[in-house]
């Protein structure tokens, strides 16, 4: 039996075989606490799905260890789990939670005069996992989207949702409508920001760099494409740098705190101005569609001329084609320049 057959309710994420699961960390809880959650879950199933990080022989939990021994005592067999591989693409064992999200203000206080709580802000260990939760009003969250903010992008299109509504969807619609190339500024910016912050730290740490590494690739894509991915080794899949797989598999299989070497950073410094460039030029010829039209629009000028050297029409009949494709070429650049 699959525990959220009980709730009724589709829960994000996979099912997966409870003797697959590992538990990550034990604590000692009340008996009293015990037998109301035992309760919950024998009345309405299990609601909130077990966090969880794929290894090689299962699969270990990373939040509900309790819940997963009430339902081993239950008999479940199968249980909804929510696979974290990390939306950066580079979560080391012992990575916190960055859960994002927006709420509604009664409607009292949105007519009201007291604004209300605009944003929610709340950390701590919860279930012996360590969690950022930070929730913007729905009013805010707009505003910031339209003002080209790459961090609410980034959350509205994230493959990992822990709970959405049926507006989700339209809103996702929505805001790929809104992708413009000013967006490049959050990006260059934050890049420019975590730049900062790399080096002020003495050793210099691998993950504040991958961050930066992130954040341009990201704009890069996005610029490029008008789709937005977060995920650093997707990211790579592109780009190829070659550096990046010892970086990322360094912060995977290393602590939080992992050290990069003086000697790396004359190579790290030049690898950032290079993407940085890159970044304001793309940014600058807005998306790749834009590009690769004025490249072919050049290579037919060339042709034409060649032709009009060897070709035994007219004169003003090959001037008129290398006028056409001048023409073009113009229509093209004032594309670019929107």
């Amino acid at each position: 039996m699959s525990a959220n057959e009980k709730n009724g309710k589709p829960v994000h994420g996979m099912d997966i075989s409870i003797v697959k699961l590992v538990p990550r960390n034990e604590r000692t809880v009340a008996k009293k606490y015990r037998q109301r959650i035992e309760a919950i879950l024998r009345a309405v199933g299990l609601i909130d799905p077990l966090i969880v990080y794929p290894l090689e022989d299962g699969d270990e939990i990373l939040d509900g260890t309790l819940r997963y021994r009430i339902l081993l005592d239950l008999g479940v067999e199968m249980v909804p789990c929510l696979v974290h591989d990390s939306r950066d693409g580079f979560p080391s064992p012992d990575s916190d939670f960055d859960l994002r999200g927006v709420h509604l203000l009664p409607i009292e206080t949105v007519v009201g005069l007291d604004e209300g709580d605009q944003t929610v802000e709340k950390e701590g260990i919860y279930d012996g996992l360590e969690i950022d939760l930070v929730t913007h009003d729905a009013s805010k969250f707009f505003a910031l989207m339209l003002r080209c903010n790459g961090y609410v992008l980034e959350q509205i299109f994230s493959p990992l949702v822990v709970f959405a509504t049926k507006e989700f969807d339209e809103l996702k619609s929505i805001t790929a409508d809104c992708i413009t190339k000013h967006h490049a500024h959050h990006y260059l910016g934050f890049a420019a920001t975590q730049w900062k912050l790399f080096g002020k730290e003495s050793p210099p740490r691998v993950k504040p760099l991958l961050h930066v590494y992130r954040v341009l690739l990201t704009g890069i894509h996005l610029m490029r494409t008008g789709e937005v991915e977060a995920n650093l080794v997707k990211l790579n899949e592109t780009a190829t740098l070659l550096f990046l797989d010892d970086l990322i598999s360094q912060k995977q299989t290393g602590p939080e705190k992992g050290t990069l070497s003086a000697a790396d950073l004359d190579f790290h410094t030049t690898q950032y101005e290079q993407l940085t460039a890159e970044l304001e030029l793309v940014a600058r010829c807005g998306l790749e569609q834009f590009i690769v039209p004025a490249n072919m629009v050049l290579r037919g000028m060339e042709m034409a001329d060649d032709r009009f050297r060897r070709s035994h029409h007219s004169q003003r009949e090959n001037m008129g084609h290398v006028g056409q494709l001048r023409h073009s070429l113009r229509h093209v650049d004032q594309s670019r320049s929107l």
